[in-house]
């Protein structure tokens, strides 16, 4: 028997297989067929898992980025947006203008704030964790005092190593 449709052609009878005949493989090839529910149940929980996963994720990078104002003398300058390179992060961390330091803290945090691969090791390497740490002393200057904190977070919360480079600042206690 042939088959005819609605173009008016006729083809070859076509065997229909049915279910029990078709390899088990085949039938996992499909969505949802041969796959057992609990399975499937795992599967989208995990999926659903690190989609909120990455939204945290997101919005914390988001949160990281925040610039504050306040009535501080440090935020009462103008606000100026500047990239400053590791040497001048360290000249502006090591200067004797309150402002340069703030900058310099700041672009510091904002290094080590990086998504991916921030450059951690750079900054220990310069030897700016003491002055972060004597930064957290200046009570005077809260926006300072906040920069280097969060400064000294990101670098604590990478390697034991940087984290131990941080104890040994004396930004905590061992």
């Amino acid at each position: 028997m042939c088959g005819v449709f609605s173009t008016g052609g006729v083809f070859p009878p076509v065997d229909m297989a049915t279910s029990s005949e078709v390899p088990e493989g085949r039938l996992k090839k499909f969505k949802y067929r041969g796959k057992e529910m609990s399975l499937q149940r795992q599967q989208r929980i995990a999926s659903s898992l690190q989609l909120r996963k990455t939204r945290k994720d997101e919005q914390a990078l988001k949160r990281r980025n925040i610039k504050l104002f306040s009535s501080d003398v440090v935020s009462q300058a103008p606000v100026k947006e500047a990239n400053f390179t590791l040497d001048d992060i360290i000249k502006g961390v090591n200067s004797s203008d309150a402002m340069l330091r703030f900058l310099a803290t700041q672009a510091a945090r904002e290094m080590l704030s990086q998504e991916n691969n921030p450059p951690l090791n750079l900054i220990i390497e310069a030897g700016l964790i003491p002055k972060l740490v004597a930064f957290l002393k200046m009570t005077s200057l809260p926006k300072l005092q906040f920069e280097a904190a969060w400064a000294l977070t990101n670098i604590a919360s990478g390697t034991s190593e940087q984290t131990r480079a941080v104890v040994e600042g004396r930004a905590i206690q061992p």
